[in-house]
Order: structure tokens, then sequence, then C-alpha cells
């Protein structure tokens, strides 16, 4: 009886059972899985402008700062005296 179970392969219930759901199911998690890719793409490009973004604002405001001399010239000044 062993023999002829194995011989007739996958019963016609387990063939069901994987095509109604394992079917479905993988597609389900391929579909996450990529939803999931694409968020974290568009993520790390959102980071990456605001990074750029802030670094931009950093560097006109340190520009402006070295700039202005009347902000400068006394830090200059006490420098000077510092090292002298």
């Amino acid at each position: 009886m062993e023999r002829e179970r194995k011989r007739r392969g996958l019963s016609i219930k387990y063939k069901v059972f994987l095509l109604a759901f394992c079917l479905p199911a993988s597609v389900a998690m391929l579909a996450v899985w990529a939803l999931f890719g694409n968020a974290q793409h568009a993520l790390e490009a959102t980071l990456f402008e605001m990074q750029e973004s802030a670094s931009e604002q950093l560097a006109q405001s340190v520009a402006s700062y070295c700039q202005a001399p009347d902000r400068l010239l006394p830090g200059l000044a006490d420098h000077s005296a510092l090292i002298a």
C-alpha cells in the first residue's frame, strides 16, 4: 500500500491547497517585497536631498558670517592678541 501511494504522487487535495494558498501567498509576498524596496529607495532619496539642503544652508551661513567684517575683525583681533 505504501508503494502505491508513492507511485501516485501528490493527492488532488494537496495540489489544490498548493494552488489555492501558496501561489497567492507567494505573489503577495513578492508584492510586499517590491513595495518595501521602492519605499526604501524613495526614503534614501529624500534623506539625501534633505542632507544636501542642510549642507547648502550651513555653507551659506558660514559664508555670510565670514563676509561680515564687523563680526570677523573682533575675533581676528582676539586671536592676534593670543598669538602675541
